[in-house]
Order: structure tokens, then sequence, then C-alpha cells
């Protein structure tokens, strides 16, 4: 059983592998377009960015309801001032730009 397990996480490991992630930063410059999309960047550095990326610009592709969602949170997260760290998919599905996977808002205080 532990193999099993073992040889799944290893044939997974290769569609995590090229997924950028972002360090705690804040959304700006959000760009609505035409085709569905919401294209935007973060402060926080864009790492391990793919290829296929121009720059540090994120994609949320807005055709079905997990996007619907992740927009949702997105404009909570920028409407708020709030620090977010985004996990992308590897993929680039138009304007440049790496899709989000997911991302998380960052709400510890300054001080404890």
């Amino acid at each position: 059983m532990r193999s099993f397990i073992v040889a799944i996480l290893c044939l997974l490991a290769p569609a995590v592998a090229g997924a950028g992630t972002s360090a705690k930063g804040k959304p700006y410059s959000l760009l609505f377009t035409n085709d569905g999309r919401v294209v935007f960047w973060s402060t926080g550095a864009h790492a391990g960015r793919p290829s296929c990326a121009a720059d540090d610009r994120w994609v949320i592709n807005t055709y079905d309801l997990r996007g619907q969602g992740i927009l949702t949170g997105l404009m909570m997260a920028y409407a708020s001032g709030k620090n977010i760290v985004i996990q992308g998919t590897g993929i680039c599905e138009g304007w440049e730009g790496e899709s989000v996977q997911y991302f998380f808002t960052v709400d510890a205080p300054e001080t404890l």
C-alpha cells in the first residue's frame, strides 16, 4: 500500500513542479477583459513562473463557477487591502499570464 501511495505522488509531482507561486503581496491593476478573463498583478514576487508567462501577471478564467469564486475572493482582498499568496497552475490560458489555481489571504497581525 505504501508503494502505491508513493507511485501516485510521483505521478502527480510533474503537474505541480512547473507551477508558480507568489510571495505575500497585494493585488493591483485589475484588468477585466471581454473574453471572460481577469488579469492582475501582485506586489509579491512571482517565483517559479512558467515560460509562457511574459511577466508577473496572473489570470483568472471566469467562464465557470470556480473562476467566479476565485474572482469574488480576489475582489474582497483587493477592496480591503489584504495581502494574498497565490498558487498557479503552471499553465497560461491567455494574456501571457499564469492561471490562478487558488490563493489565500494573509491576515496575521503585525504585532502579537
